[in-house]
């Protein structure tokens, strides 16, 4: 019935157009957000010398935190329903066929871990490269 239809059509078309790049740019925000600094030092396990304080826990906070849960889930479905949410949904397309540039792929290189980026190999004073030696035993 709807085999047709021109909507489906562009539907179609928009889904095989943005599909490869969704999930490029989904795997390296992925792995740049898992490589990045600040993401390793939240999921670290804490320091034998940290002490952890659960703030659902307190009095003053768990209220703050309970009122803000309830706000969420009442303004969830009015937001998925909104200009907005559409909105940032074609930014998110504009963003991810910009990720393709030349322009695009040096802003998500100034964003990447240092470490990610290779290092050249440095020749000692002997003039072997670093790579070539062996560990110490």
């Amino acid at each position: 019935m709807l085999s047709g239809s021109t909507v489906v059509a562009a539907i179609q078309s928009l889904r095989e157009t943005v599909g490869p790049y969704t999930a490029a740019v989904r795997s390296r925000t992925i792995y740049s957000i898992r490589n990045s600094r600040i993401y390793r030092w939240f999921t670290a396990p804490p320091e034998p010398e940290v002490i952890v304080i659960d703030l659902r826990e307190t009095y003053l906070i768990a209220p703050v935190l309970a009122l803000l849960d309830r706000t969420v889930a009442v303004l969830r479905p009015w937001f998925h329903a909104s200009q907005l949410k559409r909105g940032t949904d074609i930014l998110a397309r504009l963003v991810i066929r910009a990720i393709d540039t030349r322009l695009g792929r040096t802003i998500v290189a100034l964003f990447e871990p240092p470490e990610l980026l290779q290092q050249p190999d440095h020749e000692n004073q002997h003039g072997e490269s670093d790579g070539d030696q062996e560990p110490p035993t």
